[in-house]
């Protein structure tokens, strides 16, 4: 009968054993109500990595409704830049007709792919994310996640376009050889991806949810993972250890890195330092990639500890639109946002150095 207590003590403390995500949520003030409340649409991934004797082990934890559209914002330049070192060398010069497809470009000489790509991830630079889109188009994109095996979307320059446009991008002219292309494939997602009461679009105002279907789309788990394969498996993508190097490079690097010591380390920084005037510590890694438009705000991180050698990829989304109006650029990031996502890494952080190593 003893033993039969134990073994029934034993399964309980098993089942009611917290996750190290549910754990780290629950060190957060606030963070009840926010999983409670739809309005938020919160998600949230952890990924734990430990190596022993030359083993790793890693773990996945999920919170949060992952079926549901969101708008992913500057996350899809990981996608992009995967396809575009798959396709490019990191050195290859190109320059852009003046065909005036989706106008609003600057044309210059020569776009070099490593500058525009270096500029993107640094400062989430929606230019350059447009530039290296006009390379292949959104025909190259899917081509490329589709034959990868990533889930999502990517078929839209982050810059207003007329429809007609879509499909076309910019004749493109690279080692003399100049190209034009245009997407037959579908844009639809198949995902319900009405968002909001009201919204502007073009400067009017419309009294009417805005309507994401043919809109970009990644689900939150496709750039965890996709960090997670760069780190671990990068030859999955089809890139070389250079061009895997020179990525991490560049998720990691800070405005200052760069050279800009106008804008502070954490610009695009949010797990952790909250986009504020925190500098980053010397022992820490950041390699990450984030989005942030029309509420929605969006932090996929690849941590490392170099003193503890705790290691640890975290990606939340949350919505916060009090007023659900989509481009009044009235949106609580500040507020709540920033300051959520930065408590969140450190948490994170914090609940993982302590947890011993076999």
């Amino acid at each position: 009968m003893r033993r039969l207590s134990i073994i029934c003590l034993f399964i309980c403390q098993i089942c009611n054993a917290q996750s190290p995500l549910d754990h780290i949520l629950s060190q957060i003030d606030g963070m009840d109500s926010i999983r409670a409340n739809p309005k938020f649409k919160f998600e949230c991934l952890l990924t734990t990595i430990d190596e022993s004797d030359g083993r790793l082990s890693v773990r996945s934890y999920h919170i949060g409704d992952s079926t549901s559209y969101y708008y992913p914002a500057s996350t899809v330049k990981l996608p992009l830049s995967l396809q575009v070192l798959h396709n490019y060398d990191l050195e290859h010069e190109y320059t852009m007709e003046k065909v005036r497809v989706c106008g609003a470009y600057d044309y210059v000489d020569t776009y070099r792919v490593d500058s525009l790509l270096k500029k993107m991830l640094v400062f989430s630079d929606n230019p350059s994310y447009n530039y290296l889109f006009e390379l292949s188009g959104a025909g190259g994109m899917q081509t490329y996640m589709n034959s990868h095996a990533i889930d999502g979307q990517v078929s839209r320059r982050l810059l207003g376009c007329k429809k007609r446009y879509w499909r076309r991008s910019n004749a493109t002219s690279l080692d003399s050889i100049s190209v034009k292309r245009k997407y037959k494939g579908s844009f639809k997602h198949g995902l319900k991806a009405k968002i909001g009461n009201a919204h502007y679009y073009s400067g009017k105002f419309h009294n009417k949810p805005r309507n994401f279907k043919d809109h970009n789309y990644l689900p939150l788990k496709t750039d965890h993972n996709l960090l997670k394969r760069l780190i671990f498996d990068h030859a999955s993508l089809g890139i070389t250890t250079q061009e895997k190097d020179s990525l991490i490079r560049f998720l990691s690097m800070t405005p200052n890195d760069y050279g800009d010591t106008t804008k502070v380390d954490g610009h695009t920084k949010y797990l952790l330092i909250g986009n504020d005037s925190t500098n980053i510590p010397k022992n820490l890694t950041i390699v990450n990639i984030v989005g942030r438009a029309y509420g929605f705000m969006i932090d996929h991180a690849y941590v490392h500890d170099l003193n503890s050698n705790t290691r640890f990829i975290l990606s939340a989304k949350i919505y916060l639109n009090d007023n659900d109006v989509l481009g009044d650029d009235i949106y609580q990031y500040n507020t709540i946002g920033f300051p959520l996502f930065k408590t969140l890494g450190k948490s994170a952080l914090e609940h993982l150095q302590s947890i011993p190593t076999d």
